[in-house]
Protein backbone atom coordinates (compact mmCIF):
# COMPACT_ATOMS: atom_id res chain seq x y z
CA UNK A 1 0.00 0.00 0.00
CA UNK A 2 1.31 3.16 -0.73
CA UNK A 3 1.10 4.87 2.74
CA UNK A 4 3.92 2.03 4.09
CA UNK A 5 0.49 0.54 5.94
CA UNK A 6 2.68 -2.42 3.46
CA UNK A 7 3.04 -4.85 6.35
CA UNK A 8 0.91 -7.81 5.95
CA UNK A 9 1.45 -9.30 9.15
CA UNK A 10 1.19 -8.32 13.13
CA UNK A 11 4.62 -7.25 15.00
CA UNK A 12 4.12 -9.06 18.58
CA UNK A 13 6.17 -7.89 21.41
CA UNK A 14 7.34 -11.05 23.84
CA UNK A 15 7.87 -9.74 27.80
CA UNK A 16 8.13 -12.01 30.41
CA UNK A 17 7.31 -11.27 33.72
CA UNK A 18 9.66 -13.99 35.84
CA UNK A 19 11.18 -13.31 39.37
CA UNK A 20 13.83 -15.74 38.09
CA UNK A 21 16.29 -16.18 41.03
CA UNK A 22 13.04 -17.26 43.38
CA UNK A 23 11.57 -19.37 40.42
CA UNK A 24 13.46 -21.85 38.51
CA UNK A 25 10.91 -21.73 35.43
CA UNK A 26 13.30 -22.22 32.46
CA UNK A 27 10.59 -24.62 30.64
CA UNK A 28 7.92 -23.03 31.21
CA UNK A 29 9.31 -19.80 29.69
CA UNK A 30 10.93 -21.99 26.71
CA UNK A 31 7.55 -23.72 26.06
CA UNK A 32 5.95 -19.89 26.09
CA UNK A 33 9.38 -18.67 23.65
CA UNK A 34 8.16 -21.57 21.37
CA UNK A 35 4.59 -21.15 21.58
CA UNK A 36 4.44 -17.15 20.82
CA UNK A 37 6.65 -18.27 17.74
CA UNK A 38 3.87 -20.33 16.30
CA UNK A 39 1.65 -17.03 15.98
CA UNK A 40 1.02 -15.68 12.42
CA UNK A 41 3.10 -12.65 13.30
CA UNK A 42 6.80 -11.50 13.27
CA UNK A 43 7.87 -11.62 17.10
CA UNK A 44 10.30 -9.28 18.95
CA UNK A 45 11.71 -11.03 22.04
CA UNK A 46 12.26 -9.11 25.24
CA UNK A 47 14.33 -10.28 28.12
CA UNK A 48 12.54 -11.21 31.31
CA UNK A 49 11.76 -8.33 33.36
CA UNK A 50 10.80 -7.98 37.43
CA UNK A 51 11.38 -5.19 38.85
CA UNK A 52 9.55 -2.27 37.82
CA UNK A 53 12.77 -0.63 36.12
CA UNK A 54 13.41 -3.41 34.28
CA UNK A 55 9.82 -3.74 33.16
CA UNK A 56 9.69 -0.39 31.82
CA UNK A 57 12.82 -0.52 30.39
CA UNK A 58 11.81 -3.36 28.50
CA UNK A 59 8.76 -2.10 27.71
CA UNK A 60 9.90 0.66 26.37
CA UNK A 61 12.39 -1.49 24.17
CA UNK A 62 9.72 -3.38 22.64
CA UNK A 63 8.06 -0.03 21.71
CA UNK A 64 10.68 1.66 19.70
CA UNK A 65 10.38 -1.80 17.49
CA UNK A 66 7.15 -0.47 16.33
CA UNK A 67 5.30 -3.50 17.55
CA UNK A 68 1.26 -3.60 17.22
CA UNK A 69 0.67 -5.85 20.59
CA UNK A 70 2.57 -6.57 23.52
CA UNK A 71 1.90 -10.12 24.92
CA UNK A 72 3.25 -10.01 29.15
CA UNK A 73 3.54 -13.53 29.55
CA UNK A 74 3.34 -13.77 33.04
CA UNK A 75 5.54 -16.87 35.01
CA UNK A 76 5.35 -15.54 38.70
CA UNK A 77 2.42 -14.72 40.72
CA UNK A 78 2.67 -11.39 42.79
CA UNK A 79 3.03 -9.66 39.62
CA UNK A 80 -0.07 -7.63 39.83
CA UNK A 81 2.12 -4.20 40.08
CA UNK A 82 3.96 -4.84 37.30
CA UNK A 83 1.11 -6.31 34.87
CA UNK A 84 -0.67 -3.16 36.02
CA UNK A 85 2.71 -0.82 34.82
CA UNK A 86 2.62 -2.80 31.90
CA UNK A 87 -1.42 -2.03 30.75
CA UNK A 88 -1.11 1.05 32.27
CA UNK A 89 1.83 2.64 30.61
CA UNK A 90 1.73 0.62 26.94
CA UNK A 91 1.05 2.25 23.91
CA UNK A 92 -0.39 -0.76 22.05
CA UNK A 93 -2.84 -3.10 23.34
CA UNK A 94 -2.01 -5.73 25.90
CA UNK A 95 -2.46 -9.87 26.05
CA UNK A 96 -1.68 -10.65 29.57
CA UNK A 97 -0.51 -14.28 29.29
CA UNK A 98 -1.43 -16.17 32.26
CA UNK A 99 -0.35 -19.76 33.66
CA UNK A 100 -2.32 -22.12 35.97
CA UNK A 101 0.94 -22.44 38.07
CA UNK A 102 2.87 -20.05 40.44
CA UNK A 103 -0.44 -18.05 41.07
CA UNK A 104 0.11 -16.62 38.19
CA UNK A 105 -3.57 -16.26 37.20
CA UNK A 106 -4.88 -14.83 40.15
CA UNK A 107 -2.46 -11.79 40.08
CA UNK A 108 -3.32 -11.67 36.31
CA UNK A 109 -6.80 -11.43 37.03
CA UNK A 110 -6.46 -8.62 39.81
CA UNK A 111 -4.45 -6.51 37.60
CA UNK A 112 -7.09 -7.30 34.77
CA UNK A 113 -9.60 -5.59 36.90
CA UNK A 114 -8.10 -2.05 37.50
CA UNK A 115 -6.72 -1.81 34.00
CA UNK A 116 -10.12 -2.60 32.45
CA UNK A 117 -11.95 -0.12 34.84
CA UNK A 118 -9.45 2.12 33.60
CA UNK A 119 -10.98 1.69 30.36
CA UNK A 120 -7.14 0.18 28.84
CA UNK A 121 -6.89 -2.05 25.39
CA UNK A 122 -5.92 -5.25 27.44
CA UNK A 123 -7.11 -8.67 27.40
CA UNK A 124 -6.06 -11.96 29.24
CA UNK A 125 -5.64 -15.06 27.80
CA UNK A 126 -5.23 -18.42 29.97
CA UNK A 127 -5.65 -22.39 29.45
CA UNK A 128 -5.98 -24.93 32.42
CA UNK A 129 -5.03 -27.56 29.76
CA UNK A 130 -3.23 -27.54 26.82
CA UNK A 131 -1.31 -24.25 26.79
CA UNK A 132 -1.05 -24.09 22.85
CA UNK A 133 -4.98 -23.27 23.56
CA UNK A 134 -4.31 -19.53 24.04
CA UNK A 135 -2.51 -19.63 20.05
CA UNK A 136 -5.43 -18.82 18.49
CA UNK A 137 -6.75 -16.32 20.93
CA UNK A 138 -3.39 -14.09 20.39
CA UNK A 139 -3.75 -14.52 17.10
CA UNK A 140 -7.14 -12.49 17.12
CA UNK A 141 -5.51 -9.97 19.82
CA UNK A 142 -2.38 -9.63 17.45
CA UNK A 143 -4.60 -9.17 14.07
CA UNK A 144 -7.42 -7.08 16.05
CA UNK A 145 -3.90 -4.58 17.10
CA UNK A 146 -2.26 -4.49 14.03
CA UNK A 147 -5.41 -3.41 12.53
CA UNK A 148 -6.55 -0.56 14.88
CA UNK A 149 -2.34 0.39 14.13
CA UNK A 150 -3.05 0.74 10.54
CA UNK A 151 -6.28 2.47 10.30
CA UNK A 152 -4.28 5.03 12.74
CA UNK A 153 -1.69 5.68 10.05
CA UNK A 154 -4.47 6.22 7.53
CA UNK A 155 -5.06 8.76 4.56
CA UNK A 156 -8.36 8.26 2.74
CA UNK A 157 -9.31 10.79 0.23
CA UNK A 158 -12.67 11.78 -0.91
CA UNK A 159 -13.42 12.65 -4.63
CA UNK A 160 -16.69 14.87 -4.97
CA UNK A 161 -19.62 14.73 -1.81
CA UNK A 162 -21.27 12.09 -0.12
CA UNK A 163 -23.98 10.62 -2.68
CA UNK A 164 -27.37 12.11 -1.48
CA UNK A 165 -29.35 8.86 -1.86
CA UNK A 166 -27.00 7.28 1.58
CA UNK A 167 -29.03 9.53 3.84
CA UNK A 168 -27.21 7.01 6.47
CA UNK A 169 -23.89 6.97 5.96
CA UNK A 170 -23.27 11.23 7.39
CA UNK A 171 -19.94 11.63 9.53
CA UNK A 172 -17.50 14.14 10.57
CA UNK A 173 -13.94 14.14 9.46
CA UNK A 174 -12.63 14.90 13.03
CA UNK A 175 -15.28 12.92 14.45
CA UNK A 176 -14.38 9.56 12.35
CA UNK A 177 -10.30 10.65 13.21
CA UNK A 178 -10.65 10.72 17.15
CA UNK A 179 -12.34 7.27 17.28
CA UNK A 180 -10.75 5.18 14.48
CA UNK A 181 -8.08 7.06 13.17
CA UNK A 182 -8.00 7.62 9.37
CA UNK A 183 -7.19 11.37 8.70
CA UNK A 184 -9.81 12.18 5.28
CA UNK A 185 -8.48 14.64 2.73
CA UNK A 186 -10.37 16.34 0.05
CA UNK A 187 -8.89 16.29 -3.06
CA UNK A 188 -10.25 18.60 -5.52
CA UNK A 189 -11.66 17.97 -9.25
CA UNK A 190 -8.87 20.45 -10.68
CA UNK A 191 -6.43 18.05 -9.11
CA UNK A 192 -7.41 15.26 -11.47
CA UNK A 193 -7.94 17.23 -14.47
CA UNK A 194 -4.61 18.75 -13.73
CA UNK A 195 -3.15 15.20 -13.72
CA UNK A 196 -5.39 13.71 -17.03
CA UNK A 197 -4.38 16.60 -18.93
CA UNK A 198 -0.77 15.43 -18.59
CA UNK A 199 -1.98 11.88 -19.33
CA UNK A 200 -2.35 11.09 -23.16
CA UNK A 201 -5.43 10.10 -24.53
CA UNK A 202 -3.45 6.80 -26.00
CA UNK A 203 0.23 6.34 -25.30
CA UNK A 204 2.16 3.28 -24.72
CA UNK A 205 1.60 2.30 -20.72
CA UNK A 206 -2.21 2.69 -21.68
CA UNK A 207 -1.65 -0.08 -24.61
CA UNK A 208 0.15 -2.18 -22.32
CA UNK A 209 -2.40 -2.20 -19.13
CA UNK A 210 -4.85 -3.41 -21.85
CA UNK A 211 -2.76 -6.24 -22.57
CA UNK A 212 -2.20 -7.09 -19.35
CA UNK A 213 -5.87 -6.95 -18.54
CA UNK A 214 -7.33 -9.46 -21.85
CA UNK A 215 -4.64 -11.97 -20.76
CA UNK A 216 -5.80 -12.35 -17.43
CA UNK A 217 -9.19 -11.60 -17.81
CA UNK A 218 -12.38 -12.70 -19.57
CA UNK A 219 -12.30 -9.12 -21.17
CA UNK A 220 -15.95 -8.23 -22.99
CA UNK A 221 -15.03 -4.51 -24.01
CA UNK A 222 -13.44 -2.14 -26.51
CA UNK A 223 -10.09 -1.10 -26.03
CA UNK A 224 -11.43 2.55 -26.42
CA UNK A 225 -13.90 2.07 -23.42
CA UNK A 226 -11.32 0.30 -21.58
CA UNK A 227 -8.51 3.01 -22.70
CA UNK A 228 -10.85 5.97 -21.10
CA UNK A 229 -11.58 4.16 -18.09
CA UNK A 230 -7.84 2.97 -17.27
CA UNK A 231 -6.91 6.86 -17.98
CA UNK A 232 -8.77 7.48 -15.05
CA UNK A 233 -7.43 5.08 -12.95
CA UNK A 234 -3.89 5.79 -13.90
CA UNK A 235 -4.46 9.95 -12.59
CA UNK A 236 -6.30 8.14 -9.60
CA UNK A 237 -3.17 6.42 -9.04
CA UNK A 238 -1.26 9.26 -9.04
CA UNK A 239 -3.34 11.15 -6.56
CA UNK A 240 -2.63 8.49 -4.42
CA UNK A 241 0.78 8.40 -4.37
CA UNK A 242 1.44 11.57 -4.54
CA UNK A 243 -0.88 12.69 -1.45
CA UNK A 244 -0.02 9.14 0.35
CA UNK A 245 -3.15 7.64 0.15
CA UNK A 246 -4.68 4.94 1.64
CA UNK A 247 -7.49 4.39 0.19
CA UNK A 248 -10.01 6.90 -2.18
CA UNK A 249 -14.27 7.38 -1.84
CA UNK A 250 -15.43 8.17 -5.40
CA UNK A 251 -18.41 9.94 -5.78
CA UNK A 252 -19.70 8.04 -9.26
CA UNK A 253 -23.09 9.05 -9.49
CA UNK A 254 -22.86 12.73 -9.54
CA UNK A 255 -19.76 13.95 -10.04
CA UNK A 256 -17.21 11.37 -11.96
CA UNK A 257 -19.16 9.49 -14.37
CA UNK A 258 -21.36 12.46 -15.29
CA UNK A 259 -17.82 14.27 -16.02
CA UNK A 260 -15.79 11.56 -17.76
CA UNK A 261 -18.28 9.02 -19.10
CA UNK A 262 -16.89 6.66 -16.98
CA UNK A 263 -16.95 3.88 -13.45
CA UNK A 264 -14.37 5.27 -11.92
CA UNK A 265 -13.15 2.53 -10.21
CA UNK A 266 -11.80 -0.23 -12.79
CA UNK A 267 -8.82 0.10 -10.53
CA UNK A 268 -10.41 -2.70 -9.23
CA UNK A 269 -9.11 -4.75 -12.09
CA UNK A 270 -5.32 -3.78 -11.47
CA UNK A 271 -3.67 -6.43 -8.98
CA UNK A 272 -3.26 -5.21 -6.75
CA UNK A 273 -5.05 -1.54 -7.04
CA UNK A 274 -2.67 0.19 -4.80
CA UNK A 275 -5.39 2.54 -3.35
CA UNK A 276 -8.67 1.13 -1.65
CA UNK A 277 -11.83 2.21 -3.49
CA UNK A 278 -14.62 3.85 -1.41
CA UNK A 279 -18.30 3.49 -2.84
CA UNK A 280 -20.25 6.84 -3.75
CA UNK A 281 -18.23 8.84 -1.44
CA UNK A 282 -18.98 6.89 1.78
CA UNK A 283 -16.40 7.32 3.42
CA UNK A 284 -17.48 5.18 6.81
CA UNK A 285 -17.97 2.24 4.41
CA UNK A 286 -14.42 2.63 3.42
CA UNK A 287 -13.23 2.96 6.87
CA UNK A 288 -15.31 -0.55 7.25
CA UNK A 289 -13.30 -2.38 3.94
CA UNK A 290 -10.05 -1.13 5.48
CA UNK A 291 -10.86 -2.72 8.88
CA UNK A 292 -11.73 -6.24 7.11
CA UNK A 293 -8.36 -6.00 5.07
CA UNK A 294 -6.39 -5.21 8.24
CA UNK A 295 -8.19 -7.76 9.82
CA UNK A 296 -8.23 -10.77 7.67
CA UNK A 297 -5.28 -9.90 5.09
CA UNK A 298 -7.90 -10.07 2.39
CA UNK A 299 -10.09 -7.84 0.44
CA UNK A 300 -13.78 -7.53 1.63
CA UNK A 301 -16.45 -6.33 -0.57
CA UNK A 302 -19.25 -3.55 -0.22
CA UNK A 303 -23.08 -4.46 -1.75
CA UNK A 304 -26.43 -2.46 -1.71
CA UNK A 305 -28.89 -4.44 -0.17
CA UNK A 306 -31.35 -5.51 -2.64
CA UNK A 307 -33.47 -8.04 -1.12
CA UNK A 308 -34.37 -10.46 2.16
CA UNK A 309 -36.19 -13.96 1.58
CA UNK A 310 -36.14 -17.51 2.77
CA UNK A 311 -33.25 -16.19 4.68
CA UNK A 312 -31.03 -15.26 1.77
CA UNK A 313 -29.92 -11.96 1.61
CA UNK A 314 -29.04 -10.27 -1.89
CA UNK A 315 -26.54 -7.34 -2.22
CA UNK A 316 -25.77 -6.34 -5.78
CA UNK A 317 -22.95 -3.84 -7.00
CA UNK A 318 -21.56 -2.22 -9.89
CA UNK A 319 -18.21 -4.39 -9.30
CA UNK A 320 -15.58 -5.41 -6.90
CA UNK A 321 -11.49 -6.15 -6.60
CA UNK A 322 -10.50 -8.99 -8.90
CA UNK A 323 -8.69 -10.44 -5.86
CA UNK A 324 -11.77 -11.26 -4.59
CA UNK A 325 -12.39 -14.17 -6.65
CA UNK A 326 -9.08 -16.01 -4.93
CA UNK A 327 -8.38 -17.68 -8.61
CA UNK A 328 -11.88 -17.95 -10.13
CA UNK A 329 -13.16 -16.02 -13.20
CA UNK A 330 -12.89 -12.36 -13.63
CA UNK A 331 -14.77 -10.30 -16.03
CA UNK A 332 -14.35 -7.01 -17.43
CA UNK A 333 -17.96 -6.04 -19.08
CA UNK A 334 -19.64 -3.22 -20.27
CA UNK A 335 -22.32 -1.65 -17.88
CA UNK A 336 -25.10 1.03 -18.50
CA UNK A 337 -24.11 3.99 -16.72
CA UNK A 338 -27.11 3.73 -13.83
CA UNK A 339 -30.10 6.38 -14.08
CA UNK A 340 -28.99 8.65 -11.60
CA UNK A 341 -26.58 10.36 -13.75
CA UNK A 342 -28.89 11.00 -16.18
CA UNK A 343 -26.33 10.28 -19.04
CA UNK A 344 -26.73 7.08 -21.92
CA UNK A 345 -23.46 5.89 -21.70
CA UNK A 346 -21.81 2.47 -21.42
CA UNK A 347 -18.64 1.81 -19.15
CA UNK A 348 -15.98 -0.34 -18.25
CA UNK A 349 -16.66 -2.24 -14.63
CA UNK A 350 -14.81 -5.37 -12.79
CA UNK A 351 -17.01 -8.19 -12.20
CA UNK A 352 -14.72 -10.97 -10.24
CA UNK A 353 -16.59 -14.60 -9.04
CA UNK A 354 -16.68 -14.95 -5.87
CA UNK A 355 -16.09 -17.87 -4.22
CA UNK A 356 -18.64 -19.87 -1.74
CA UNK A 357 -18.00 -20.14 2.21
CA UNK A 358 -18.27 -18.65 5.49
CA UNK A 359 -19.07 -14.94 5.50
CA UNK A 360 -19.61 -11.70 7.91
CA UNK A 361 -21.67 -8.96 7.12
CA UNK A 362 -20.85 -5.72 8.93
CA UNK A 363 -21.62 -2.22 8.51
CA UNK A 364 -20.08 0.54 10.63
CA UNK A 365 -22.40 3.61 11.37
CA UNK A 366 -23.51 6.15 13.45
CA UNK A 367 -23.07 9.97 14.04
CA UNK A 368 -20.15 9.67 16.24
CA UNK A 369 -18.78 6.59 13.90
CA UNK A 370 -18.76 4.36 17.03
CA UNK A 371 -21.70 1.62 15.78
CA UNK A 372 -20.73 -1.47 14.25
CA UNK A 373 -23.55 -4.34 13.01
CA UNK A 374 -22.37 -7.62 12.78
CA UNK A 375 -24.25 -10.82 11.06
CA UNK A 376 -22.64 -14.50 10.24
CA UNK A 377 -23.84 -16.47 7.38
CA UNK A 378 -22.26 -18.08 3.87
CA UNK A 379 -22.22 -16.74 0.46
CA UNK A 380 -24.34 -19.45 -1.63
CA UNK A 381 -24.07 -17.94 -4.66
CA UNK A 382 -22.59 -15.18 -6.44
CA UNK A 383 -23.58 -14.31 -10.62
CA UNK A 384 -21.66 -11.37 -12.77
CA UNK A 385 -23.54 -11.30 -15.57
CA UNK A 386 -23.56 -6.97 -15.93
CA UNK A 387 -23.03 -6.30 -12.44
CA UNK A 388 -22.07 -8.45 -8.98
CA UNK A 389 -24.68 -10.10 -7.13
CA UNK A 390 -24.05 -12.23 -3.80
CA UNK A 391 -26.14 -14.54 -2.18
CA UNK A 392 -25.69 -15.05 1.41
CA UNK A 393 -27.62 -17.05 3.74
CA UNK A 394 -27.93 -15.30 7.21
CA UNK A 395 -27.64 -17.48 10.54
CA UNK A 396 -30.24 -15.12 11.85
CA UNK A 397 -32.61 -13.13 9.23
CA UNK A 398 -35.44 -12.54 11.53
CA UNK A 399 -32.48 -10.38 13.91
CA UNK A 400 -31.12 -8.83 10.64
CA UNK A 401 -34.20 -7.24 9.72
CA UNK A 402 -34.37 -6.21 13.43
CA UNK A 403 -31.49 -4.27 13.46
CA UNK A 404 -30.87 -3.28 9.63
CA UNK A 405 -29.95 0.43 8.92
CA UNK A 406 -27.76 1.77 6.14
CA UNK A 407 -27.98 0.57 2.44
CA UNK A 408 -23.88 -0.04 2.43
CA UNK A 409 -22.84 -3.31 4.06
CA UNK A 410 -19.60 -5.16 4.00
CA UNK A 411 -19.29 -8.36 2.98
CA UNK A 412 -16.01 -10.22 4.62
CA UNK A 413 -15.31 -13.64 4.41
CA UNK A 414 -14.23 -16.19 6.74
CA UNK A 415 -16.02 -15.82 10.51
CA UNK A 416 -14.73 -12.18 11.75
CA UNK A 417 -16.95 -11.76 14.65
CA UNK A 418 -14.34 -12.91 17.76
CA UNK A 419 -12.03 -10.54 16.06
CA UNK A 420 -14.97 -7.29 15.79
CA UNK A 421 -15.96 -8.20 19.39
CA UNK A 422 -12.42 -7.45 20.74
CA UNK A 423 -12.17 -4.45 18.13
CA UNK A 424 -15.41 -2.83 19.49
CA UNK A 425 -13.92 -3.19 23.03
CA UNK A 426 -10.69 -1.44 22.70
CA UNK A 427 -12.27 0.66 20.35
CA UNK A 428 -15.34 1.83 22.00
CA UNK A 429 -17.90 0.64 19.64
CA UNK A 430 -21.47 -0.55 20.36
CA UNK A 431 -21.40 -3.71 18.53
CA UNK A 432 -25.02 -5.49 17.94
CA UNK A 433 -24.67 -8.99 16.73
CA UNK A 434 -27.85 -9.29 14.00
Amino acid sequence: MITDSSASRPRVGFLPIWNQPKLPLQDDYERGLRLVHSLDADIVTGAPAWSQPEVLDRLEELEAQRIDLLVAYVLSGMSSTQQALIGARAIVPVALWALPTSYSFPSTANALGGLRERGRRVRMVYSDGDPAAVIPQLDVMARVAFAIHQLGRCRIGTLGDLFSNLSAAHYHPDTLMDRLGPQVVHIRLSELNRILSSIAQDDGEAQDQIIRLRACCDVRVSDAILAKAMRIHRALKHVAETQRLTAIALECHTELTPLYGINPCLGFAEEPCPYLIGCEGDVVMTVNLLMARYLTGREAVVGDIYSLADGVLTLVHCGGDRRLARGGSVAIVEQQAPETVGLATRMAVCLPELPAGPATVTRLHGPGCDRLDVAAGAVIESCTDERLVVKVRLDDPRRFLEHVCGNHYALVYGDVRPHLRILADWLGLQITEM
